[in-house]
């Protein structure tokens, strides 16, 4: 494998674990949501083992955390100067610096990131269905 390739893998594996934690999932809760096992994920970020997500994996990835491939595949540090995200290691903050985000349990992101994962006109009767709920509830949202 030529050097080029490994820095590839190596900086996958690093833009998996950052926008994982960025965005306050366990590796269990990212498996679930990709329809994988969790060693699966687990090799994913392991720096020691060569396997990184096949293309297809890494597309449904990159829809989950809405980056492009791009951003997947480059260097942690460039694509923070490039993209001016807030990726601080092993904290809580929201991956696109919202306030808000970081008060989302860890269910709430999952569904969030399930939504993510639906055609569009899915998550509209998903949503639809949630207004139901709510005005049934007599619950007003903010």
């Amino acid at each position: 494998m030529t050097e080029k390739a490994l820095g590839v893998r190596l900086n996958i594996k690093k833009n998996l674990k950052r926008l994982r934690e960025a965005n306050g999932l366990k590796m269990r809760d990212l498996a679930i949501v990709l329809g994988i096992k969790e060693n699966t994920y687990r090799v994913w970020e392991d720096r020691s083992k060569e396997t990184v997500p096949k293309a297809d994996g890494l597309v449904e990835i990159a829809k989950i955390f809405n980056v492009s491939l791009d951003f997947l595949v480059n260097n942690v540090e460039d694509n923070i100067r490039k993209e001016g995200l807030l990726l601080s290691s092993g904290s809580n903050d929201s991956f696109y610096g919202d306030k808000y985000l970081n008060e989302l349990s860890a269910e709430e992101k999952r569904s969030i990131m399930k939504m993510r994962r639906m055609v569009n006109s899915d998550r509209q009767r998903v949503m639809e269905l949630i207004d139901e709920i709510l005005d049934n509830n007599s619950v007003k949202l903010d």
